[in-house]
Order: C-alpha cells, then sequence, then structure tokens
C-alpha cells in the first residue's frame, strides 16, 4: 500500500508542476524584419542638371558660321568739291554720301577637345554719292580742287555751277587664332590674334560750270552760219581724283560675354590692326582759257574778251578761241602704315540650340589708309593723309555645329 501510494503521489506532483512550469516559460519574440536592402548608386536618381545651350564638340572639332548686315553711316572721309561765301566767310560745299546695306561674314572652325578657334572674318564696305549745285548767273562757287591756272568761266575761279560724283571703299579680311581667356559665371573671355588684311580705294570727280556766263552780247555770239554757235561758251573745269591703299598686317581682339539669363548675354568686344602697306595716287585738272589766234599763250583778261564780244567786228570774234589745259600728276607707290579700329557693344539670345540672334551698335575706323597729292603753283605737291570710319547697327545670327 505505501509503495503504489509514493508513485501515485510523484505522477500526482508532476501533472500540477508541468503546467506551472509552462506559464512561466518565456514566449518566443517574433522574429526581427529583415534590414533593408542596400541602395546601388545606378539605383538613385540623381537631380538632372540643365542642359547646355551650345551643342558639344564633335570629335573633330565644329563650325559656327556668322553672318550679318548693316547700313553704316560714312564718318571723316568727307570730300571737299567747292568753296563758297556767307557773310564774308569761307564755307566747304561737302560731297554727299549713299549709304548701302553691307553684309559681314565670320567662319570659325572650333578644335577638337576645345584647343581653340580658327577665325576667318570679312567686311566689305562701300558708299557713293553725288551732288548737283547750280545757280544760274550767281557766280558763288570757287574751283578749290582745281589746279591754280585759269579756273573758272572768266579766269577768276567762280562757277555758276558744280556737279560732284565721289565714290569710297573698304575691305577688311581677317585670319586669327582664338582661344578662352576666362569662363565664370559672370563673365566669359575670348582672346584672338592673327592676320589682316586692309584695302581702301577712294575716287571723286568734279565738274564746274559757267551755266550763264553773261558774255555780250549774247551766249552764243553773233557768228557766221558756217561757225558752231556755241564754240564760245565756257567749257567746264574738270578734276579727277584717286587713291588706292593696300597692305597686310597684324592684329590682337579681345571679346567679352556677360550672361544675364541662360538664353541672353551683353556682349562688347576691341579689336586693333596694324597694317603696313602701298599708297598710289593720281590727279588731273581741266581748265580752258579764251584767247586770240595771234598770240595763242596768251589768255585774254575778262575785259579784253567782253570788249572783242560786245563792240568787236565778226572778223575779230571769229579770231577768240578757246585753249584746254591739262595739270596731272601721278604720284609711284609709297610705303605707309595703316591703323584700324573696331569697337561693338550689343546683346544676343539664344533662339534654339546653338542659334543665336544678335544686336550690336559697331564703330570701324581706318587711320593712314592711303593719301592725296596735288600740285601746287609753286612746283611743289601738297600731301593729305586719308582716314575713314563707320558707324552703325548689325544685326545678324550665328550657328554652331
Amino acid at each position: 500500500m505505501r509503495v503504489m501510494t509514493w508513485p501515485a503521489a510523484l505522477l500526482c506532483g508532476m501533472a500540477l508542476a508541468f503546467p506551472v512550469a509552462a506559464q512561466e516559460e518565456p514566449v518566443p519574440a517574433e522574429p526581427p524584419p529583415p534590414p533593408p536592402a542596400e541602395t546601388t548608386p545606378a539605383a538613385t536618381e540623381a537631380t538632372p542638371k540643365p542642359k547646355s545651350l551650345e551643342p558639344p564638340l564633335h570629335r573633330w572639332g565644329g563650325w559656327t558660321l556668322l553672318i550679318a548686315a548693316w547700313e553704316p553711316a560714312l564718318i571723316g572721309a568727307d570730300e571737299e568739291i567747292a568753296m563758297t561765301f556767307e557773310g564774308g566767310r569761307a564755307v566747304p560745299l561737302m560731297a554727299g554720301t549713299e549709304d548701302h546695306i553691307k553684309e559681314t561674314i565670320e567662319v570659325t572652325y572650333h578644335l577638337p577637345k576645345d584647343a581653340g578657334m580658327i577665325v576667318g572674318h570679312y567686311d566689305a564696305m562701300s558708299h557713293d554719292g553725288t551732288v548737283e549745285e547750280f545757280t544760274p548767273g550767281r557766280f558763288i562757287y570757287f574751283e578749290s580742287r582745281g589746279f591754280p591756272f585759269a579756273l573758272g568761266a572768266f579766269d577768276d575761279g567762280f562757277a555758276d555751277g558744280v556737279i560732284s560724283s565721289a565714290t569710297r571703299q573698304t575691305r577688311d579680311f581677317r585670319l586669327e587664332f582664338a582661344k578662352r581667356a576666362f569662363d565664370s559665371r559672370w563673365a566669359r573671355g575670348i582672346f584672338k590674334a592673327g592676320y589682316r588684311q586692309v584695302s581702301h580705294d577712294r575716287f571723286i570727280g568734279i565738274g564746274s560750270f559757267a551755266i550763264v556766263p553773261n558774255l555780250p552780247p549774247v551766249i552764243p555770239p553773233v557768228v557766221p552760219d558756217t561757225e558752231d554757235p556755241l564754240r564760245l561758251a565756257p567749257l567746264p573745269d574738270l578734276v579727277l581724283q584717286r587713291s588706292s591703299f593696300s597692305g597686310h598686317g597684324v592684329g590682337a581682339a579681345f571679346d567679352v560675354e556677360f550672361p544675364l539669363h541662360p538664353r541672353f548675354s551683353i556682349t562688347s568686344g576691341l579689336s586693333i590692326g596694324v597694317i603696313r602697306g602701298t599708297a598710289k595716287s593720281t590727279f588731273e585738272s581741266t581748265s580752258s582759257y579764251y584767247f586770240q589766234n595771234a598770240n595763242p599763250d596768251v589768255p585774254l583778261t575778262q575785259e579784253e574778251l567782253f570788249d572783242i564780244l560786245g563792240t568787236g567786228t565778226e572778223a575779230e570774234i571769229l579770231e577768240v578761241n578757246q585753249a584746254v589745259v591739262t595739270a596731272a600728276l601721278s604720284q609711284p607707290p609709297s610705303d605707309q602704315i595703316a591703323v584700324s579700329y573696331d569697337v561693338y557693344f550689343g546683346i544676343e539670345g539664344t533662339v534654339y540650340r546653338g542659334l543665336k540672334l544678335f544686336a550690336r551698335l559697331r564703330n570701324l575706323y581706318y587711320s593712314n589708309v592711303g593719301e592725296y597729292v596735288v600740285p601746287t603753283s609753286t612746283g611743289s605737291n601738297d600731301r593729305t593723309s586719308l582716314n575713314a570710319g563707320y558707324e552703325g547697327y548689325n544685326l545678324g545670327l550665328s550657328w554652331r555645329f
């Protein structure tokens, strides 16, 4: 009995202790969530950078083509064709000019790997003009450009009508190497240096007339029917003058761009060239005077001419004729150093990737580009150095590809 009781008691105690032990065991924790997967740089989206408005260079480089047009006003190349007198003061009568729309062409080759640029630039300016001034019977135009001998209807140097035609032409070619000098957020600069070629040609022709010479008794005088009735009408005085310059040299330029917006900028630049060349000039003056056949080398004075035409016989009038006198001078080529200046200021905007429009105020000036050489009555020559300037608004576009 005691033996059976102990095992039963042991079993009962284990049965009671097991639930208690089961309640005291810790409840297993839920497994932790897996660590987040590592992100690779390829999976991370970076903030996109703004695209450049300039197309990238190809492996062989790139090109920029610039075409512009302007109507430059001529500065510093005025031509005096005669003198008038107002209130006792001499006032020059100047040759007029007609402005023409001219083109500017520039081609740039961008070297690979942004190693620099080769720039070719060409400008051509041309101006011409005519003047016609007539005051019949009023001899108020003094022939200041003619050779001082027998000028004017009465050999006093005055005319009552003047016509003139003038032409001035300049050509400028540049071939330069360019390199970016600096590039910052606020400004970009480009330096250029290279070869220059400049030519300047000038021509003027002047005709002075006696429209109403008031020769007695009338013009034409009474002459036989076999004679030309206009043979005693005063012949016009003519002046022809030419100058040409052509030379080669070197120059340098500096262009600056100030970005105001990714699509808009203010631009400015300065270019200076020194050109050594040769200048040639010619001068020709044609005038006339009245004479009697008995003395062909002795000009008649105004009083003598009026006396013969007013009171002379028909035979004496037939003895009066006109002689033409020409003074000419051709100057051989001479060395000359010219200097050119080119300054501009403007704005430009990008309308498409690589395509830009621009507007500039431009000023070109060429000093010592030729000379006028005129003979004088003393046997010496007067020399006048010639300059030419051009100013106007330059409008155009450039395409980078």
